[in-house]
Order: structure tokens, then sequence, then C-alpha cells
């Protein structure tokens, strides 16, 4: 027969704490690390980064052009990418000229001919 290993259950997992950022016996000790989802619940050590950070103690934002949870999602055609969210990719001060949306993800061309001819169906010019 094998061996059993005796592995120490995350503060996650059901047998853990039920809200996230707490470990110890009675869930009532906070993560030491602010910007920690998930602690080990006898440690407290980092186990999962909350959106936008990362590093050993989620001391760390995502590098500039990514966000989210693990830093895995990638900035839009933000005008300032400094201004990208790391959290959740939001282009704190607008898009480039083309795109659109909260994520400056959506790319759109404007016809100005269409543009014009449409002006001039709703107000002809005199």
């Amino acid at each position: 027969m094998g061996s059993k290993v005796d592995r120490k259950p995350l503060a996650s997992e059901d047998a853990g704490c039920p809200a996230t950022g707490f470990y110890g016996s009675n869930c009532s000790i906070p993560c030491p690390d602010v910007n920690c989802q998930y602690c080990h619940i006898e440690t407290g050590y980092s186990q999962c980064c909350k959106p936008g950070y990362q590093g050993q103690r989620c001391e760390l934002e995502c590098d500039k052009g990514s966000y989210g949870l693990e830093c895995n999602g990638t900035c839009g055609y933000c005008r300032d990418i400094n201004q990208c969210s790391n959290v959740n990719g939001t282009c704190l001060t607008g898009c480039e000229a083309g795109y659109e949306g909260d994520l400056c993800k959506t790319h759109f061309v404007q016809n100005e001919k269409c543009c014009r001819y449409y002006k001039y169906l709703v107000d002809p010019p005199i």
C-alpha cells in the first residue's frame, strides 16, 4: 500500500475559510498581504493574488499593458497605456482614435461619405 500524503488545506478550499482574505483556526486573521486573495489557512502566506497584482507577496501591480487575475489580460488601445487599470483593464483616460468601449478593444471606422450623405438626407443643404 502507498503512503498517504498529509497535505495542508488552503484557506480557499472547502475545509478552509468561507471568506477570502482570512486564515487561522477561526478564519479571523486577515491575510498579511493586502493584495492577497487567498492565503494558507495555517501560515497566512499568499496563495493567490487579487486581480491586478502579482509577486510572491502580491506586492507588485501587473506590468504596464496587462491586467486582471494573474495579470493575464491585455490592455486595449488606451490613449495612454500607463492609464490602463491593472485591476480590470479600463482605460482611465479614454481610447486611441478609432477605438471605443471601456476596454478600448472595439474598433470602428467612421465613414465620412456615409455620415455626410446621411446628414443631407435628414437636413438637406439650402
